[in-house]
């Protein structure tokens, strides 16, 4: 696992308790967003299906974002680029017809 990347069980952990701490109802809508760096060193998210990207600072921050787009949603798949480089690939209640969609 990369530096920094969380297991999804700790993604999810945390997913949960943003969701708690807005009172957020998930919508039945799957959702799928990356998170990787930037050649100028900042950091960005971006949600499939979205025509925007978002930058930040620190890796730190733009997991927290990433965190607040997913915490909408019933299920997701998150792919998240570590300070390393390296790719992960979390998820929660992604179904295997969402898994062939995605790929």
């Amino acid at each position: 696992m990369c530096t920094g990347c969380r297991s999804d069980a700790q993604q999810h952990r945390e997913i949960e308790a943003i969701r708690e701490a807005l009172g957020v109802v998930a919508i039945a809508q799957p959702a799928v967003c990356w998170l990787y760096l930037g050649e100028d060193g900042s950091w960005w998210v971006r949600r499939e299906g979205e025509t925007e990207e978002r930058w930040f600072p620190t890796r730190e921050l733009a997991v927290a974002a990433v965190q607040l787009v997913v915490a909408r949603f019933k299920s997701y798949c998150l792919y998240l680029q570590g300070e390393d480089g390296r790719v992960v690939r979390s998820q929660f209640n992604w179904l295997p017809r969402q898994r062939q969609e995605a790929e």
